[in-house]
């Protein structure tokens, strides 16, 4: 489904599934796969949706077949897509700890995949990738989490996963074929000051984890 950014879709006390495809505007072809379902609080989930500068493109869930899911309260993603084929798969969950909500802003542009899984409360993220067949990931597990993530090149990949609580990452990724996966696990861990990692090979590999110990 096309919708303009700034028309949200909220749950309802008893949740919105939405499995939707449409042709307006300037996009065509492009699909959203929705599921949102508020368990506790006053406050519904909130997903708004840019895809009317793109054909093709697909929102769905972390699991192939599974639509994108918004579960608990005052969880919020905003996603935007331009280009061709380019496909958004997220769950944001924040029922188990019932804290504040997820938030989230998602850019793609072109034939790629961002993907964002956020479980738990208050965790925050900013994902954009750009370039044909590029991919980006977040995935955090806790509260208060951040991560920044920027992917750039054709091919390349990045990957930041946060177990914890309290921990922001900053991650850049730049060069054809470079694929980076940062992991950190521990409370009260950051590496953003100055503007976090920043990768810039051509097809290199790189594996970076962090463990703080107690």
């Amino acid at each position: 489904m096309m919708m303009k950014a700034g028309f949200p879709i909220a749950a309802t006390a008893g949740g919105l599934f939405l499995a939707m495809a449409g042709t307006a505007g300037a996009g065509n072809g492009n699909k959203l796969y929705l599921l949102q379902e508020k368990t506790f609080g006053t406050e519904g989930n909130t997903l708004s949706v840019d895809q009317s500068q793109a054909n093709d493109s697909i929102i769905r869930g972390l699991v192939s077949g599974q639509p994108a899911t918004q579960k608990g309260s005052g969880n919020r993603a905003e996603l935007t897509i331009d280009g061709n084929g380019g496909r958004v798969q997220l769950l944001q969950n924040n029922s188990i700890s019932g804290g504040a909500g997820n938030s989230a802003v998602v850019n793609l542009s072109g034939n790629a995949l961002a993907i964002l899984g956020q479980v738990g409360a208050g965790n925050t993220a900013n994902l954009s990738v750009a370039g044909e067949l590029a991919q980006g990931s977040i995935f955090q597990t806790g509260k208060f989490n951040n991560a920044d993530l920027s992917v750039s090149g054709n091919r390349a990949k990045g990957l930041v996963t946060q177990i914890g609580n309290n921990i922001t990452t900053g991650l850049s990724v730049t060069g054809t074929g470079t694929t980076v996966s940062y992991t950190v696990n521990g409370n009260n861990v950051t590496n953003a000051p100055g503007g976090g990692v920043q990768v810039y090979t051509n097809g290199a590999a790189v594996s970076i984890t962090q463990t703080t110990f107690p």
